[in-house]
Parts: structure tokens; sequence; C-alpha cells
């Protein structure tokens, strides 16, 4: 069992680089799986593929649906586009618009 005696200063903070890569990879391959199933633009099955493809090939499967998903985000607006995420255009209510 390590102590604070045999576990030197560098070593701590190598193990917390680790831990914040491995929370970062962890939270985009979730990122991913919920993009994919809020889409609308592809079928049920396209989504369980893509599904079984993050999950059997974690490092691959997000890079390739990074790389092969749409340039539409999940309200169907272009990114960069000023408009697209004002609430009146997205048809939520809004109390002000």
């Amino acid at each position: 069992m390590p102590i604070a005696a045999d576990y030197p200063l560098l070593e701590i903070f190598w193990t917390i680089i680790f831990v914040a890569l491995w929370a970062v990879w962890i939270w985009a391959v979730i990122w991913s799986l919920i993009d994919n199933w809020r889409r609308d633009d592809h079928s049920g099955w396209m989504k369980a593929a893509w599904t079984v493809f993050i999950i059997i090939v974690p490092i691959l499967g997000f890079i390739v649906y990074m790389i092969a998903r749409p340039t539409r985000d999940i309200y169907g607006a272009r990114p960069g586009d000023p408009d697209a995420y004002r609430p009146q255009n997205r048809g939520t209510w809004s109390r002000w618009g």
C-alpha cells in the first residue's frame, strides 16, 4: 500500500493528468452517444449501428462519428448561424419575445 513518502509529487501530478484525461474521454463518448440518439436525420437502425460502433471500438468509433456526423446541429441550424440559438427560432416559448 503506497504511503505519502513512497508517492512523489511528480507521480501525483501524472495521476491527476491521467484521471482528468480519462474523465474527458468518458464525457466525449457519452456526449457522442447522446448526440447520436437526439438526431432525427437518420433512422433507428443507423442510430443503433453508431451506438454499437462507438461502444465496441470507442476511440475509432468516436473519431469516425465526429468526422461523419452531419454538419447541422440537432436543431437543424448550420454552425455559425447567429440566429440559430434564439429561442423564437427554435420553437420554444419566451416571455420577452
